[in-house]
């Protein structure tokens, strides 16, 4: 029932070769974006005004959305650890 290890090693190349283009096609869009952003704004304080003004959002984003952010896995632990009377007081 199992797979063959030929069968296998294509099936992980197949893998391996679609997130090796994922993340190709992603550093050419980052390029283009930052090339768009460098053509907006030039090198000089309101390009770093906007730079820095996008990594507080970007951090609270990452702290608290997605199912894999901290915020979410701690609130997760804690409720997840209740007894089912305790839902009805939430």
């Amino acid at each position: 029932a199992t797979a063959s290890p030929k069968r296998r090693k294509r099936s992980f190349l197949r893998v391996a070769g679609a997130v090796g283009i994922a993340t190709a096609l992603s550093k050419v869009v980052g390029m283009l974006r930052e090339t768009t952003i460098a053509a907006a704004f030039g090198v000089g304080p309101v390009a770093a005004a906007y730079s820095y003004s996008s990594l507080v959002p970007i951090f609270f984003l990452a702290l608290l959305g997605g199912i894999n952010g901290p915020f979410h896995s701690a609130i997760a632990a804690a409720v997840g650890g209740r007894k089912a009377e305790d839902a009805e007081a939430i």
